[in-house]
């Protein structure tokens, strides 16, 4: 039976730490994962739909071949893989001594909260796809294909990095990888690679509205969700919020249960 089950417990002494830590953890990490993978997808092929009102809704792609099928494949594969393998909400300590914070109050895949995340991310690609129509009109049609495809991989990864509680070195080092390849990918691809897309490193690249572009396209699409939920945080905080208040407070001391509740 235990060779065949997804987990064994030698003793039910492990049981409280199996369901109490760990099931609380898996619940959060696979939700999140979840609206991560349909968020991301949403700010992605938005943007693609943006760009069908202003061309009849002709078969022109306005991103590259190459680049739109890196975005689930390179671009955007390891904030998921992040969130789901190291993301703790409350410490554990926390969680062992206080049974009342297994159930999972803030539930990403509730009707509610999905259409929040839903919104976030048509408005994201929005932001994505406006910001270069308006900065950069006279850029041609790869050009801010490029700018727009930039700015919506970085509004995603900075999106699921404020999403994430638990931050180390070693997330910390894999979101920066991830920040400081995407350029140089798309760098590489466009300037020795891909002949039609040579004047986006010659050309867009070296004019000050490109950057400028590229910088408020991130913040503006970053910025309503972060007061949101940082509203959420400051004015409705969930139990599971005060716990982690108290718990970065007391610098994570272990205390008895009934301080907890």
């Amino acid at each position: 039976a235990a060779m065949s089950s997804d987990v064994a417990i030698p003793r039910f002494k492990h049981l409280r730490r199996t369901l109490m830590v760990h099931g609380h953890w898996s619940y959060r990490r696979m939700s999140h994962v979840a609206i991560i993978m349909i968020y991301k997808n949403i700010v992605f092929i938005s943007a693609q739909l943006w760009f069908s009102f202003f061309t009849l809704w002709s078969p022109t792609s306005y991103y590259s071949g190459f680049v739109m099928s890196c975005f689930n494949l390179v671009f955007t594969a390891l904030p998921p893989f992040i969130f789901g393998f190291w993301e703790q909400d409350v410490d554990q300590d926390i969680l062992e001594c206080c049974p009342a914070l297994y159930p999972v109050e803030y539930d990403p895949m509730s009707n509610f909260n999905l259409v929040y995340y839903i919104i976030i991310g048509l408005f994201q690609s929005l932001v994505a796809y406006f910001i270069p129509y308006f900065v950069t009109p006279d850029f041609s049609l790869n050009e801010n294909g490029i700018i727009t495809y930039m700015i919506a991989v970085y509004i995603v990864v900075f999106q699921i990095i404020m999403w994430q509680c638990f931050q180390n070195i070693w997330t910390l080092s894999l979101y920066l990888v991830n920040i400081v390849l995407a350029p140089i990918i798309i760098v590489i691809y466009c300037k020795f690679i891909s002949s039609n897309l040579a004047d986006v490193v010659n050309h867009s690249m070296d004019t000050t509205r490109f950057w400028m572009s590229f910088i408020i396209g991130i913040v503006l699409g970053n910025i309503p969700s972060f007061i949101y939920e940082y509203s959420q945080h400051r004015y409705f905080p969930s139990r599971i919020r005060i716990q982690q208040e108290r718990s970065v407070s007391t610098h994570k001391r272990k205390v008895s249960p009934s301080k907890w509740i």
